[in-house]
């Protein structure tokens, strides 16, 4: 008997079962079609690694379903965590994808998932004290490393174990099957008829790489990636207790003190608005680029980190003081608005002369973010509720980069330089674009052809003014030939599984 109730206690449910080999199955998708994409760039995270995250994050749904959870109201979060993954497979994306894999997907996607667990979670109002609850649940994860390893045993033994039950006998078969079909009917077949060697070619070739000298590499990888989501699994799925900070019981700020700093603060914005008006809303650039630079980049970034600190102080003293001092409030937020709207027209006038680049468009982009966020919080004022701003700033972020992840971002920048370099005294000079990803191969080849990306403008290159002829010449009739041949190879080196959509419109 107590034989018996050891082994029921030592058998693995249904969910521990569909979770350990959920993980096993994901990163041997990883181990097989993500491996090594570090040796080429960013060139093999394609349809591979959009399947992949699709899967992983699937996985966890399936858990989270699991639990209870409707889906369906956590679609605010999913539907964005989605785009980002799908956007591996649309675009090359070699600036967004770094980004979005190491900073914003999963510690996105870990909070909300994480939050969920709560009970009444997307009704709570966000503060530091939840913010650091999620954060150290989701460092719980590497405490459950060890009972990873344990589940991964317990697997292994309730499979010696087993009787030559169906399943068994039917991961046996397809086990003998893919050995004898791979390793002995398809190489056959392929020396026996050329075309149908052309057909299966990859995929023997695909075969025989997993016995090279990475196999143990892979292997060794594989079981950690597994270990860590399971790890994941058991740690995030955990009901998490939390008891939401009242209203009543914020500490007040002195209503004196906060009225000073933000009537003081807001008349020197006004005071600056005012005395710069004719430099701040300039017209016009200087001809000169270090001045430019100067007048434009660097009072950019100052207006901008100025906007982050006046979100910072709304934050901190959003009905924390007397209701006079919030209308000071409202007024602060106004002039912080005004000085995001500078910071952007000067960012859009230097667009104007000197054109688009991955990171002016990242400039724009957060302008349109604060500026949205401004609003809202203006909006906000005026409303009896009390406004749950930071988790409307990271759902707004979230979405906001979502939707720029699935955006054809190249495409954008290589027409709207071709356009503007059109314009009196641009500065824009078009071979500079040869930046650009494969994402606008097609394209390029067409402006090509129909000669729009002939130089239009004088040639401006910091240091060339005073060069030879014959230099200036290379430098005003570019050869567009050698960027294009190095796109197609990148394509073309590129297997089925790493390809993106923008690669089969340019194939």
């Amino acid at each position: 008997m107590e034989d018996h109730a050891h082994e029921q206690e030592s058998r693995l449910s249904h969910v521990s079962l569909i979770k350990i080999l959920g993980s096993l199955a994901v990163s041997a998708f990883w181990v097989c079609f993500v491996w090594g994409f570090w040796e080429r760039e960013l060139d093999a995270l394609g349809l591979c690694a959009a399947v992949y995250l699709l899967l992983l994050v699937g996985l966890f749904l399936w858990l989270l379903r699991e639990r209870g959870a409707a889906l369906k109201e956590n679609l605010y979060w999913i539907v964005p965590v989605g785009l980002m993954c799908l956007s591996f497979f649309l675009y090359n994306n070699p600036f967004l994808k770094p980004i979005t894999m190491l900073f914003v997907l999963p510690e996105l996607a870990i909070g909300f998932y994480i939050l969920e667990t709560i009970a009444g979670g997307r009704r709570l109002t966000w503060d530091a004290r939840l913010i650091s609850r999620i954060v150290l649940r989701a460092l719980s994860a590497l405490a459950f490393i060890p009972q990873a390893f344990h589940d991964f045993g317990r697997l292994l033994n309730q499979g010696a174990g087993m009787k030559r039950s169906t399943t068994k006998r039917v991961l046996l078969g397809l086990a003998l099957f893919l050995v004898i079909a791979l390793t002995i009917v398809l190489p056959l077949l392929s020396s026996a008829d050329a075309a149908f060697a052309a057909r299966t070619d990859r995929l023997l070739d695909w075969f025989r790489s997993l016995f090279d000298t990475t196999i143990a590499a892979r292997v060794l990888f594989g079981l950690f990636l597994s270990t860590v989501t399971l790890a994941g699994l058991l740690a995030w799925g955990r009901a998490l207790h939390f008891e939401e900070t009242r209203e009543e019981d914020l500490k007040p700020i002195d209503p004196i003190v906060t009225g000073i700093v933000l009537g003081g603060t807001l008349l020197l914005y006004l005071l600056f608005l005012v005395v710069q008006l004719e430099k701040l809303w300039v017209g016009s650039l200087p001809f000169d680029f270090a001045e430019t630079v100067y007048l434009v980049k660097s009072g950019f970034w100052q207006l901008f980190f100025l906007s982050v600190i006046n979100i910072a102080i709304f934050f901190l003293t959003y009905r924390r003081t007397i209701p006079a001092v919030q209308h000071v409030l409202t007024a602060f937020t106004m002039g912080s608005l005004l000085l995001l709207a500078s910071a952007g027209h000067r960012m859009a006038l230097y667009v104007t002369y000197y054109g688009f680049s991955y990171e002016k468009f990242c400039a724009m982009y957060v302008v349109v973010f604060c500026a949205a966020l401004f609003v809202w919080l203006i909006t906000r004022m005026f409303m009896k509720r009390r406004a749950n701003i930071l988790k409307f700033l990271t759902v707004l972020f979230m979405w906001m980069f979502a939707v720029a992840t699935v955006l054809p971002v190249e495409q954008f920048i290589l027409r709207a330089n071709v356009a503007l370099a059109q314009l009196p005294d641009s500065r824009i000079r078009l071979y500079e674009l040869t930046m650009l990803s494969p994402d606008v191969l097609g394209t390029v080849r067409q402006f090509r052809a129909e000669g729009k990306l002939e130089e239009v403008n004088e040639v401006y290159v910091s240091g060339q003014e005073n060069a030879p002829a014959e230099v200036r010449e290379q430098l005003d009739h570019p050869d567009w030939q050698p960027w294009i041949d190095r796109q197609e190879e990148r394509v073309a080196r590129k297997a089925w599984y790493e390809l993106t959509l923008s690669d089969l419109l340019n194939r």
